[in-house]
């Protein structure tokens, strides 16, 4: 667990109140930890702790994510901080054989994932085909992913987007990293680009790669995701401009720029000045992950986009949910009377799919509709 800029929160609110959140913290864990035997709780550096847990099973692992993620929440309110997100959790699980060195190293990677998903969010780390690249140190990512760039080692992959009338509407873009005749999920090497804060150049070599298929004539419509890393990049929308310039109106419009709704809340006056900047292209704009850990949907008034993707948490839970269901409608009549478009993502049964469809969503995106499919060229 990683508290976020503990050196700011002990300038916003005095040390005093900084070290009452790392009281607080160490007593979670604590009291998390007492719950089974030959547990141990211990502080890594400043803002860093570090919980072991013996013999755990793993139907309890999530309930503990979740049970921590709402703790952190009750502290951020307990301390009156403005902001309830305070720190993240990395989870991994182990066996004998693994060395503590490897195992830091996938924690590592695991609360880098954590980080990009959400308020206080965790992430548990799936080491069961772990291989040795999962274990490679700073540098040796850094090397690995900017070599990757430069020799186009990355595959895309695609996945569709249909309408109600089940056409397809948009291709979202995935990337795997093809390394040594191993196809590595990104969801190990961004959280270590994400680290180092390389992923500004990953997002470009996709939009590079899209854009030069746009203009080789392909119809579809692409939805790229933005880093962090990306929307805190000054020359971004310099750089951007100057490649939309060069294309057709036609074909600006093929392309839609997503950006997760965590970040842009931590990143508003950034994607603000993004959409700005991007108004005379016919580019399209998406918050991606909606819904998840923030109650005020006002912010929307205040910028212009085209659609919102609420996230797939809530299209697997609505069977029989009435929660959802009237949450999923608020977010429709706000959306559509700001004329805004819905996608639902992560939709993975037929019945979640009928809900949706006479919720009278936009867009419907899952593995029920279509699993991503690698580019063919």
């Amino acid at each position: 667990m990683q508290i976020d800029d503990l050196v700011m929160i002990n300038k916003q609110y005095g040390h005093l109140k900084g070290n009452d959140l790392l009281i607080k913290i160490a007593e979670l864990l604590n009291n998390a930890g007492d719950k089974y035997p030959d547990s141990l709780t211990a502080r890594l550096s400043g803002s860093e702790f570090v919980l072991l847990i013996k013999s755990i099973t793993p139907e309890l692992i999530d309930s503990l994510g979740i049970h921590l993620q709402d703790k952190l929440q009750h502290i951020a309110q307990t301390l009156q901080f403005n902001n309830d997100d305070i720190a993240h959790i990395g989870i991994v699980t182990t066996h004998s054989h693994r060395d503590m060195a490897e195992l830091l190293s996938e924690a590592d990677m695991a609360l880098r994932l954590a980080q990009q998903k959400g308020i206080n969010a965790y992430h548990i780390y799936d080491n069961a085909q772990n291989n040795h690249i999962q274990t490679h140190g700073s540098e040796e990512w850094n090397k690995i992913i900017i070599e990757a760039i430069e020799k186009n080692c990355f595959q895309l992959y695609f996945q569709k987007t249909v309408n109600a009338d089940n056409q397809t509407s948009f291709q979202e873009i995935l990337l795997r990293l093809n390394y040594k005749s191993q196809l590595i999920s990104a969801g190990v090497f961004i959280p270590m680009a994400e680290h180092l804060q390389i992923t500004r150049f990953i997002d470009r070599w996709v939009i590079n790669t899209i854009l030069s298929k746009i203009q080789a004539g392909t119809k579809s419509v692409y939805c790229i995701n933005l880093s962090r890393d990306t929307l805190q990049d000054p020359a971004f929308p310099v750089w951007l401009k100057e490649k939309l310039s060069l294309l057709s109106t036609k074909h600006q419009s093929q392309l839609v720029i997503e950006v997760p709704e965590y970040n842009v809340i931590r990143e508003l006056a950034e994607y603000k000045n993004l959409l700005m900047m991007m108004e005379p292209f016919a580019c399209q704009f998406s918050i991606d992950h909606f819904g998840i850990g923030f109650a005020s949907m006002a912010y929307l008034r205040d910028i212009k986009i085209d659609f919102i993707k609420v996230h797939g948490s809530y299209a697997s839970n609505i069977q029989d949910n009435n929660d959802i269901i009237n949450y999923m409608r608020q977010i429709i009549n706000t959306a559509h009377n700001l004329d805004i478009k819905i996608i639902a993502e992560g939709i993975e049964e037929e019945k979640d799919l009928e809900i949706l469809q006479a919720m009278k969503l936009d867009y419907y995106q899952g593995y029920f509709i279509g699993k991503p499919e690698p580019d063919e060229q």
